[in-house]
């Protein structure tokens, strides 16, 4: 029996697909403890990778390996948190548009990238200080921060690009209820629940 054709239809201005005819790409989260292997992991993902790094010596386990190129922001004012809220993401989409064969985007890590949007976030608010930042303070981070992942998730996406986000534990906290340790990601407030469901993929790593 022959197959029926995929009839041509729209949602407003939103072509119908049907799930063998959607692009397919990895959208993953890797997170773990420091040393358990996210970078390596990572690595091996389709190359050539644009690897947009926040982590301090975040790269070194990379060595000379081929076909990964690096935009460290690690050393850069925390006011570079700002350009990546954007639809061009950092500059991100521009660098897609001249090199079309970069096939997987790396950020790493979204914990140090939080840091940063903190650092800059309380030079917004008066009176907020690293030490004591105010609600606002946490506030501006959590807006940087998950404009970011946002804005780089949809960017990829609509380039049909791999992305692959790291990050790191927190550490382990006991739950006053049942005494079991939880561990999560080191991220603040909410958005330790919220960021994880942007990716299709969400991998924990732990060396054992």
């Amino acid at each position: 029996m022959a197959k029926k054709p995929i009839p041509e239809m729209n949602l407003g201005t939103v072509q119908i697909t049907t799930p063998k005819t959607q692009l397919r790409r990895m959208s993953t989260m890797l997170w773990g403890p420091s040393g358990a292997g996210k970078t390596t992991l990572a690595a091996t993902a389709p190359r050539p990778i644009l690897w947009i790094n926040f982590d301090s010596d975040g790269t070194s386990s990379l060595m000379d390996q081929p076909e990964i190129y690096i935009a460290d922001f690690s050393t850069e004012s925390p006011n570079k948190v700002v350009t990546f809220k954007h639809e061009n993401a950092g500059g991100v989409k521009s660098l897609l548009d001249e090199h079309e064969d970069i096939q997987t985007v790396v950020f790493d890590s979204i914990t140090s990238f939080n840091t940063m949007a903190l650092q800059h976030g309380i030079t917004e608010v008066t009176g907020a200080t690293f030490e004591a930042p105010q609600l606002a303070g946490y506030g501006r981070r959590n807006s940087y921060t998950m404009q970011a992942v946002m804005s780089l998730v949809k960017l990829t996406a609509k380039y049909n690009k791999h992305c692959i986000f790291i990050a790191h534990e927190d550490v382990p906290q006991k739950d006053e209820m049942s005494g079991a340790l939880i561990v999560s990601i080191l991220i603040g407030g909410k958005m330790q629940a919220e960021i994880p469901i942007r990716f299709s993929e969400v991998w924990y790593l732990h060396d054992t």
